[in-house]
């Protein structure tokens, strides 16, 4: 009689797996410094085959070895869970470099988790129904069928399904966002900070700094052919400052930022203080760094405490318009009497949908009248400016609208006649030769972007075909104040809230201090003010100084608040002197592996330290542009050093430089 050996099958199919899920893991990641992108590409596919499938399919075989071992239902259960419970690990482990261990243990309940899950059990049902149809194959005798696999098939199916068309995924990632908040709060607290937003006094550097403001100003500014300019603000989401044709891009069309760009002025080193959504959007509405206002991250709410430059415009006269992406946390919009026009959404937490988002308009719940999101918010903008133009002329207000758009965020969706405009492209020349089709798999630290979800090469096109169609509507809206007569006196500027790192350091996302992430394309137009279009402009911009330069161009003073500077001096003059430096900050944002960090970015210089995990960053940009060589901690590094953190500290205190 042969003496079976429970487990000892099932044992060696669950090492093989982990094994298999290890080296193919090894290789991978091992694959991008291999000469020759041939070899790259082949390691990088051969590899990243065998992990995605022994991440998610590896409990089907191990379950399938188990059942027909007989091995009891616990070994089963423990086997097929082992690989991808360790991946589940990994990414959690990940997460110390920037966030407490409390939190890191929530992340195992991550949509992508749990998706993962009901693939397991998924598999282990239909391994269930393969093993009896093997053995009555092999002539063993038929067992009696239990509803159990069928219905264990039937209820994880529906569930897998059924999370993602709830909004493609979105909607139960809101949820898990949401429970975070719940149990831990936004997370930002941090040793170097001050007390939080407006509540903070003003210390006599940011008094200094809005005198050399006023002083600033040119008599001859103020005017324009028909009195105070109407202002058009725009911007983008997560818009690399590369990705834009007339900054040389090899793929992308952009025909009206091109024609902003032909017309105005491109600012080549223009950067954004903190690299996260919502403190960046406070930060041009209200002219003022992330620890000064208070939203320090997409979880800390706006107090609306401190006012914006569309308040300071509706109390001067102006028709005042916020159209688009509202994207701040708080008890869905604010309250903002001041605005003639308030439409935005709050749907998934104010990112709305590429397609039928419905829209807040006046704080009523509307239908989205255009299915295509930039389409919806253009036809407002569209409105109201021709509202504002059919206004007798003795009782004509300037009007100043804020347009923001949801291009290009993830999940990437085009519209038609524009969905596939790429899928041709060859990208390769347009992302760095560490990255690969299969690059998306590739955590190395991005935790929720690197999910194994589909090609990196298909998500890159997608998110040029979102930049484009934004391009197109951006386009339509100047075609409309061209023929309403209005171009010479109008104002337009285009600026992202945040760049966007496409495997640039082994990086996806934003947040990161790198210039891919911090630095944002910035286009003004103002046909009476700038003496020489289609120019570029060299010195730093940030995304501060948006408030103060449309303040200035209104005849308006900033208010004492701002942080930012005027931009005027630099329309009018492309050799006028700008800042040295200015601060850079970030509050830690779960579930996004980027710790808290503070530095000081200068014309010659980066210097970044770390709350936890990193050791502090301290680049030379003028010998290495592209931060690739830390000298911290170096003879080179110590020389600079000293220098650099007065200027942190001063800059810290609102002294500035």
């Amino acid at each position: 009689m042969t003496i079976r050996r429970p487990r000892r099958q099932t044992l060696w199919a669950t090492a093989c797996v982990l094994c298999a899920a290890a080296l193919s893991f090894l290789a991978y990641e091992s694959s991008a410094s291999l000469s020759g992108g041939f070899a790259h590409e082949l390691v990088a596919k051969l590899s990243g085959t065998v992990y995605f499938l022994t991440v998610a399919f590896g409990g089907f075989f191990v379950y399938l070895i188990a059942s027909l071992e007989d091995a009891p239902f616990t070994y089963r259960a423990v086997g097929a869970l082992a690989t991808p419970f360790l991946w589940m690990t990994k990414e959690s482990v990940r997460l110390l470099e920037s966030h407490p261990l409390s939190e890191c243990l929530y992340y195992f309940l991550n949509p992508l988790n749990l998706w993962l899950l009901l693939l397991v059990v998924l598999e282990m049902a239909a391994a269930t129904l393969v093993a009896r149809r093997l053995r009555r194959n092999l002539g063993e005798p038929g067992r009696v069928l239990t509803p159990a696999p069928l219905t264990a098939i039937a209820v994880s199916l529906s569930l897998f399904v059924g999370l993602y068309a709830w909004g493609r995924g979105e909607n139960i990632y809101v949820l898990f966002l949401s429970g975070y908040r719940g149990l831990f709060g936004a997370g930002v607290g941090v040793p170097w900070d001050a007390d939080d937003g407006a509540k903070r006094d003003i210390g006599e550097g940011r008094e200094a700094a809005s005198s050399r403001a006023k002083r600033a100003r040119h008599p001859r500014d103020r005017p324009t052919p028909s009195g105070r300019p109407d202002i058009v603000f725009i911007v983008g989401d997560n818009h690399n400052a590369e990705t834009m044709s007339c900054a040389g891009h090899p793929i992308i069309e952009t025909p009206a930022l091109d024609r902003l760009a032909r017309e105005g002025v491109r600012f080549e080193s223009a950067f954004n203080t903190t690299s996260l959504c919502s403190p960046s959007r406070a930060s041009i509405l209200t002219g003022a760094y992330a620890h000064s206002h208070g939203v320090k991250n997409n979880h800390t709410p706006w107090t609306g405490e401190m006012p914006t430059f569309l308040e300071r415009l509706s109390d001067a006269g102006y028709a005042t318009a916020f159209i688009g992406k509202w994207h701040m946390p708080g008890d869905g919009l604010p309250e903002m009497p001041f605005l003639d026009l308030f439409v935005s959404y709050t749907y998934r937490e104010g990112q709305g949908a590429y397609f039928e988002c419905p829209m807040v308009v006046n704080g009523r719940k509307v239908a989205s009248r255009k299915p295509y999101i930039t389409e919806e918010v253009t036809d407002y903008a569209i409105d109201f400016i021709e509202r504002a133009a059919a206004e007798p002329a003795e009782e004509r207000r300037p009007f100043a609208l804020y347009l923001a758009h949801r291009p290009g965020h993830p999940p990437y969706q085009a519209p038609a006649g524009i969905d596939g405009m790429y899928d041709d492209a060859d990208v390769r020349g347009a992302l760095p030769s560490n990255v690969d089709a299969w690059w998306f798999g590739k955590t190395h630290g991005n935790v929720f972007q690197g999910t194994m979800v589909g090609s990196y090469f298909d998500q890159y096109r997608g998110y040029l075909e979102t930049l484009t169609a934004m391009d197109e509507d951006i386009g339509r809206l100047l075609e409309r104040i061209d023929e309403l007569g209005l171009t010479e006196n109008t104002l337009v500027v285009y600026m992202g809230d945040n760049g966007q790192q496409w495997g640039t350091h082994g990086r996806h996302g934003i947040r990161e201090p790198y210039a891919d992430s911090a630095r944002l394309p910035l286009i003004v137009r103002a046909p009476w003010l700038i003496p020489d279009p289609g120019t570029r402009r060299e010195q730093i911009a940030l995304n501060i100084d948006i408030a103060p330069t449309i303040l200035e161009l209104a005849g308006l003073d900033p208010p004492h608040h701002v942080d930012g500077e005027s931009l005027v001096p630099i329309l009018r003059n492309g050799s006028a002197k700008s800042r040295d430096a200015f601060l850079m900050e970030f509050w830690r944002y779960f579930p996004e592996n980027t710790p808290s960090y503070r530095g000081v970015r200068t014309q010659t210089h980066m210097y970044i330290e770390f709350e936890r995990g990193r050791e502090p960053w301290l680049f030379d940009l003028e010998s290495d542009p592209d931060e690739l060589h830390n000298l911290y901690a170096t003879p080179e590094g110590h020389q600079v050093l000293p220098d650099l953190l007065e200027s942190l500290e001063r800059m810290q205190a609102g002294e500035g430089l």
